[in-house]
């Protein structure tokens, strides 16, 4: 398979309980992601989902990862009520990636009618409607996930991003709104939740990159970047994140963050 090998055992009686953006969607070099375990990584395998050690890494978000991560939601859906969820799924994901967002959103909006069930595992949903102005529903869906997903900052840091885009509101009354996580086990992350917070600054996150164009540089660059805009500061918001997308690990990883990093640049140029 293009971009890092996966498999996804969408027949598994027994869906995984980890975090499926934590989990899945970081990779590079580190395939099993920031800090993962082994027996975190066994517990990955164990329900399916098989990545490859290249150097590519990860091939990410397929509709039938989905399937497998939001699989408690479909137990009262009929056979094919599953199907059109997924293949709704998989539109909206392609249409994101290709930069309409809003057409994105009323795809994902379309899955999630037929599975309202699996929304706190829909976080790609989220990023749609945060690109697509819809920041009421995005902070929503990311409150949502944060549910959920108790140990994964990223669900807190993209609702403090939907919030401070919304109507009046300020970087420091959505970041004093911030969700309580505090489980997170990759420092990067870690790091940029204190910022988003309000609770560091940007040069104690950017400390934290490595400067081998590795995971941890795209994701304090590509967060950097985001909590720019947040502050408004657009051409550092562009810069940051440019930056990121130069990275080896963006080059070469099938992160779909990395994909929003690209969607980033081309709407906000």
């Amino acid at each position: 398979m293009a971009m890092g090998e996966h498999q996804v055992d969408v027949g598994s009686s027994s869906p995984p309980s980890f975090d499926f953006m934590q989990d899945v969607h970081t990779g590079g070099s580190q395939v099993v992601g920031m800090g993962e375990s082994k027996s975190q990584n066994l517990k990955r395998r164990h329900f399916g989902l098989f990545v490859s050690s290249s150097a590519a890494a990860v091939s990410l978000m397929s509709s039938a990862c989905w399937l497998t991560f939001a699989q408690p939601a479909f137990a009262a859906a009929s056979p094919g009520v599953v199907q059109d969820a997924r293949e709704l799924y998989a539109k909206a994901t392609d249409a994101f990636k290709q930069g309409d967002v809003k057409e994105s959103a009323k795809l994902f909006d379309a899955a999630l009618s037929l599975v309202p069930e699996a929304k706190p595992r829909l976080w790609q949903r989220g990023i749609a409607l945060y690109y697509a102005d819809r920041f009421g529903d995005g902070e929503e869906q990311f409150r949502d996930d944060a549910k959920v997903n108790t140990s994964d900052t990223e669900e807190a840091i993209w609702a403090v991003l939907c919030a401070s885009q919304r109507g009046k509101a300020s970087f420091e009354s959505a970041a004093a709104d911030i969700v309580d996580i505090s489980n997170e086990r990759r420092p990067v992350l870690r790091q940029v939740y204190k910022l988003f917070a309000n609770q560091a600054d940007l040069d104690s996150l950017l400390a934290l990159k490595k400067d081998d164009g590795g995971n941890a540089d795209f994701y304090a660059l590509l967060y950097a970047g985001l909590y720019c805009e947040a502050r408004g500061s657009d051409a550092d918001s562009l810069r940051y994140i440019e930056q990121a997308l130069a990275t080896r690990y963006a080059r070469s990883s099938g992160d779909f963050m990395v994909d929003v990093g690209r969607v980033h640049v081309n709407l906000r140029r």
